[in-house]
């Protein structure tokens, strides 16, 4: 395709679904979606999107959109596997799905998106040259991912700014290795973490700066730093540990203007404890 291999373009109270469907060496974007509105839904099912010169899905413009991405795979893309701009009111579902070889972040939300949720269950996020996830500094939005995989990106598995407005974010039963930092967090009022295993992490697998981190059932082994929380300007950083387990790492709990409440929190072969 000269284009993008789907395009969407200027519908309110648009219901479409792709099935079963390839799209392949796109000059654009995979599926294009801008200007709709008006409770529309887009369903994505077994799709494969690959060899894309800019995104695997590109959403621009558009104002209480549902779009759902079911056992599809997004790879080889020059851009991002999803970005999202502009955007109010978005919920995105992604469940079963793998996004892979990505020069970019795997998933990116940014411009003027206000309202955006994401959910994310049994996906992989892998090879990227950014991040896993990346959300730029924005109000609204939630993300909650469950039995997901994260390995092999260049910057973060997740990178998330808000502006300590609403921000949610859960992350349940997770997988992080091989990446440069685990879950970076930026001014996200709530985060809750749980049964997550980070690996060969060279920066922090957790870092948190500014907002809240409730974190529990993890373990992190032959990481840059365990769990870092570090408060803000007029803003300190919170943090609740329980049964924290934190191997081979420079600080298994760094702390800087920040309050923690741990119970069984567990450092070994640490080098600075």
């Amino acid at each position: 395709s000269k284009a993008s291999g789907l395009c969407f373009l200027g519908s309110a109270s648009l219901n479409a679904t792709v099935i079963g469907s390839t799209i392949s060496r796109a000059r654009l974007s995979g599926i294009s979606v801008g200007e709709v509105s008006h409770g529309s839904r887009i369903q994505v099912v077994n799709v494969q999107i690959m060899r894309v010169v800019r995104d695997g899905v590109h959403i621009s413009e558009a104002d209480d959109l549902a779009i759902v991405l079911q056992g599809s795979q997004i790879s080889r893309c020059k851009k991002s596997g999803l970005a999202m701009f502009g955007t109010k009111g978005l919920t995105t579902t992604i469940a079963g799905s793998t996004i892979r070889e990505i020069d970019l972040n795997g998933i990116v939300v940014g411009g003027r998106s206000n309202g955006t949720t994401m959910d994310l269950v049994d996906t992989k996020v892998e090879d990227c040259g950014q991040n896993g996830i990346f959300t730029s500094r924005k109000t609204g939005w939630a993300l909650r991912a469950v039995n997901c995989e994260f390995r092999t990106t260049k910057g973060s598995a997740l990178s998330l700014h808000g502006m300590a407005i609403d921000e949610q974010v859960e992350v349940q039963s997770t997988t992080i290795e091989d990446t440069f930092a685990g879950i970076v967090l930026d001014s996200v009022v709530m985060a809750r973490v749980s049964g997550i295993t980070a690996s060969s992490v060279a920066g922090p697998a957790f870092h948190t700066s500014g907002g809240k981190l409730v974190a529990s059932d993890i373990r992190a082994t032959d990481c840059g730093d365990g769990v870092v929380l570090v408060g803000k300007k007029g803003a300190t950083a919170d943090g609740s540990l329980r049964n924290v387990t934190v191997v081979g790492a420079s600080s298994g709990v760094y702390l800087s203007n920040a309050r923690i409440d741990a119970e069984d929190l567990f450092l070994s072969s640490n080098a600075h404890g």
